[in-house]
């Protein structure tokens, strides 16, 4: 005859007795939730389960995890398991048949439950329950799989989520206290892991004609992203879910946002100090520095660095000196570009550069600034090839330590004075 052996994960944070209605009446110690045998985390214990006459038995167990984190079953001889996971009443169930005993769970501290269960004939099997402290460490809080149950996240720090299975699915819900540029990001740390990550982009919207910008997510990337969106004051959500049935691995989740950049105020025109003859008249280029999405911005608008400034930009003084338009022979433009999905800016000497940027959807704001071919100082360029950001700098510590931090070193940009 067939065998026939299931393993059932049941789960509720501080369960009451008599929450759970076990298949079986059996007055067994540990055959009901009632007299469910108490087991420590980390910890490999023994059993065997099943009959010789052909109907249910159950060995029930209890375990109690002291803060929050990660839990899973592994053991021995537990085939064609059954995963549920039960509320504290035991009326909602989170059904997954996949045979997932193993997969990766995050739930708050308190006493939960693991359910054997057998047919026939009688079988031995191990247990071990896998626990990670995760009390400290910014998580997905399990069950989140809808909307009611999403889990809060600050802007612009990663959380740590787990997809278990293809019926796993991860929410999550942010408030953005004021209008400005938004998008998600993903970091994946494993291979075996496919993504679908939805950012819903109207205030408090999360159903299906909702409106949704998603992007799937390969772990073997090791990052992605979803375009900016410019979002209104208001709470939204998003959601993770699993792109093939059998994936389960972890990701780190970042909601980023920039408040909205005003429209700069006129620059006066700076006071600029005399140079060498034919080199040009210097204008200084400053440097803003955003901290919480990470990204450099160079003006020679005083009007622009101010704004940002009253922003939170962090000004990190002039970084060099262009040339005044006309001051000398020779100048040659700095093109300017802006990539409306994600917030960065690119500044570069190479016209061909410019207009490749251009056609594939960054918008041209023209020249920035002129820059004489011999002047005397040199200006770096560092590239980011996770987010797509460049740096510019004057200092060639900066740039040899940036390089070694994992930025790309592209040479000269230009030169300044």
């Amino acid at each position: 005859m067939k065998k026939r052996f299931a393993a059932v994960l049941a789960t509720a944070a501080m369960l009451v007795a008599g929450a759970f209605v076990a298949p079986s009446a059996s007055a067994d110690t540990g055959n009901t939730s009632d007299t469910a045998k108490a087991i420590a985390v980390n910890t490999t214990v023994s059993g065997a389960v099943g009959t010789d006459y052909g109907s249910y038995d159950n060995n029930w167990f209890k375990y109690t995890i002291p803060a929050k984190g990660k839990v899973w079953i592994s053991g021995s001889n537990l085939s064609d398991p059954d995963v549920r996971l039960f509320t504290s009443a035991g009326s909602t169930q989170q059904h997954d048949d996949n045979g997932a005993a193993s997969d990766v769970h995050r739930f708050p501290a308190g006493t939960y439950y693991v359910r054997i269960q057998a047919w026939f004939p009688k079988t031995s099997y191990t247990l071990r329950v896998n626990y990670v402290n995760e009390g400290s460490k910014l998580t997905e809080v399990e069950p989140d799989n809808n909307p009611s149950a999403a889990t809060p996240v600050k802007l612009n720090t990663f959380y740590a989520g787990n997809i278990a299975s293809g019926s796993d699915t991860d929410w999550f819900k942010y408030t953005v206290p004021a209008k400005g540029s938004v998008r998600l990001d993903m970091n994946t740390n494993t291979d075996s892991g496919d993504y679908v990550l939805s950012m819903y982009t109207s205030p408090g919207g999360y159903a299906d004609y909702d409106p949704v910008d998603y992007v799937r997510c390969s772990s073997g990337s090791g990052y992605c992203n979803t375009p900016a969106h410019s979002l209104a004051a208001g709470t939204y959500y998003v959601k993770v879910n699993a792109g093939y049935s059998w994936d389960d691995a972890d990701y780190q989740l970042k909601v980023s946002y920039t408040p909205a950049t005003p429209a700069p105020a006129p620059a006066p025109k700076p006071t600029s100090k005399p140079t060498p003859a034919g080199k040009g008249t210097p204008v200084p280029v400053y440097r803003v520095y955003n901290k919480n999405s990470g990204l450099h911005h160079y003006t020679t608008s005083l009007g622009e660095k101010d704004a940002l400034v009253k922003l939170g930009w962090k000004y990190e003084g002039v970084s060099f000196n262009a040339a005044k338009q006309g001051s000398a022979s020779g100048l040659v433009p700095v093109y300017r570009e802006y990539n409306p999905h994600n917030g960065n800016h690119n500044w570069t000497l190479n016209q061909a550069e410019h207009n490749k940027l251009v056609s594939l959807g960054w918008r041209s704001e023209g020249v920035a600034w002129y820059a004489n071919p011999a002047g005397p100082v040199t200006v770096y360029r560092l590239y980011n090839p996770h987010s797509g950001e460049h740096v510019y700098t004057t200092s060639a510590t900066e740039y040899a330590a940036v390089g070694k931090a994992g930025w790309h070193q592209e040479g000269t940009a230009w030169k300044g004075l």
